[in-house]
């Protein structure tokens, strides 16, 4: 299989992912700005701490910053009557919103987009739009994302409805008092984008990896807790100011990427606040690259001030490959490739069930290196899960061995101490290999079978 299914080697197609999304994004800027616009706007990209993060892990969300600059194209090249870009919208209303939920702010945006075409194209500086194409535009579109959507329905209609049942299951949360992890107000939904573009630009606070990329809430809330508020309103004044001066010199490009900073606050607003979602920082990684854009308009137009501007971009550079040198995942892959090694070597022959525990970092890709390593578990805690995708299915009895992974946080909870001292009791060998301990437990009276 592709790098004989190896996780690092998934990292080695994000990466080529978001080559080309930097491609794309230079492409863009030197569109619908300038060549030099572009060109900064790739430097933020690269270099950026936090856009590194997300985009050397390969998940729907890789694709996100990809799905929004090619929007920004088509809606711009529309706007100024190139209609063929209509096609390219069509492609990414196909696939955009089966990356990742988080893209309906680029649909959000497209109707903006089309309905001031429609309404108030003087908006464009167009003196009378072809209501016509707007409205083809749009239903090209739309039957496009219908059309995208009819295998999910005819698997909805074939399995009792089960997505469905699933979007129902969490409207009855929300009518039961459900909260998310950010403040039920309009100014704290206003602080979060902020929060998170600064973030791309320097990430404060612990560069550990395993928080990172956690969702805890804890852990989530910490980090843009972490940004300091100064900075955050410093960087919501450039912004500001950076919409003024684009939208003087690049009208229809500055209000396109002003509609989609808008969708994005108003999808903040119904996700967070009205149906009480968890949010998430790399939700909004379709916007980094045009808020990147936005930025390097701005330093764009500050160009006569040169060397200024050159220690700047320097100190960005800097600051980030910094925190890059430093960066470590608590439960590195090594130590996760050594920890499970050992469990086979201890086990030898015999077979055994799996357990991870730890209250916010459970699910770290265990029971798939066992299936690389070649001797998989015949019990584990996330059968419930995953069944559907192993070559066989789980034992119907417990075996008397158990192996225990140990997954602490910096401080656990009172349930993750008693579940250890439970398993401590009972264990048989232990090792340590970094953050991570391994523990052979004996299983033999059937003590630990609730979670299999």
């Amino acid at each position: 299989g592709l790098f004989h299914l190896n996780p690092l080697g998934w990292g080695i197609l994000a990466a080529i992912i978001a080559t080309v999304t930097m491609v794309v994004l230079f492409f863009a800027g030197a569109l619908i700005f300038n060549r030099r616009v572009g060109f900064v706007a790739c430097i933020f990209y690269v270099f950026s701490f936090s856009q590194i993060i997300f985009d050397r892990h390969y998940w729907g969300l890789i694709f996100d910053g990809l799905w929004g600059l090619l929007t920004l194209i088509s809606l711009n090249q529309i706007i100024k009557g190139n209609l063929k870009y209509s096609w390219l919208l069509a492609g990414v209303f196909f696939f955009a919103f089966h990356a990742d939920l988080s893209t309906l702010v680029i649909y959000l945006l497209t109707g903006i987009v089309l309905i001031v075409l429609y309404f108030k194209p003087n908006w464009y500086n167009i003196e009378k739009s072809n209501k016509t194409n707007a409205l083809k535009i749009g239903l090209l579109s739309g039957s496009a994302f219908l059309l995208s959507l009819l295998p999910l329905v005819l698997f909805d209609i074939r399995h009792n409805f089960s997505n469905s049942k699933g979007v129902l299951q969490y409207i009855e949360e929300v009518k039961s008092g459900r909260q998310g992890n950010i403040p039920v107000n309009v100014f704290g939904a206003l602080l979060y984008l902020p929060r998170v573009l600064t973030r791309s630009l320097f990430v404060f606070g612990d560069a550990d990896l395993a928080k990172q990329y956690s969702y805890c809430p804890q852990h989530q809330t910490g980090k843009l807790e972490a940004v300091p508020s100064l900075i955050t309103f410093l960087i919501i004044g450039l912004t500001g100011a950076a919409f003024w001066l684009g939208y003087k010199k690049y009208r229809v490009s500055t209000l396109v990427i002003f509609f989609l900073f808008m969708s994005t606050y108003l999808g903040i607003v119904f996700y967070g606040i009205v149906f009480r979602g968890d949010l998430f920082d790399h939700y909004i990684v379709t916007l980094l690259p045009p808020f990147y854009l936005l930025l390097a308009l701005f330093i764009d137009e500050l160009r006569k001030y040169r060397w200024p501007v050159v220690v700047i971009l320097l100190l960005f550079v800097f600051l980030n490959l910094k925190q890059l040198s430093v960066a470590s995942h608590r439960f590195g892959f090594q130590d996760k490739l050594r920890a499970v090694n050992w469990a086979i070597n201890e086990t030898g022959e015999k077979d055994f069930s799996l357990d991870v525990i730890g209250a916010c970092f459970k699910y770290n890709g265990y029971r798939y290196l066992f299936y690389l390593a070649g001797k998989e578990p015949v019990k584990s805690y996330v059968d419930a899960n995953f069944t559907h995708l192993y070559d066989r299915p789980p034992s119907d009895t417990h075996p008397p061995l158990l192996v225990v992974f140990t997954n602490p946080d910096e401080a656990e909870t009172e349930a993750y101490q008693k579940e250890y001292l439970a398993y401590s009791n009972k264990t048989l060998k232990r090792m340590n290999f970094g953050h991570i301990e391994v523990l052979i437990v004996d299983n033999s009276h059937l003590d630990f079978v609730g979670k299999f």
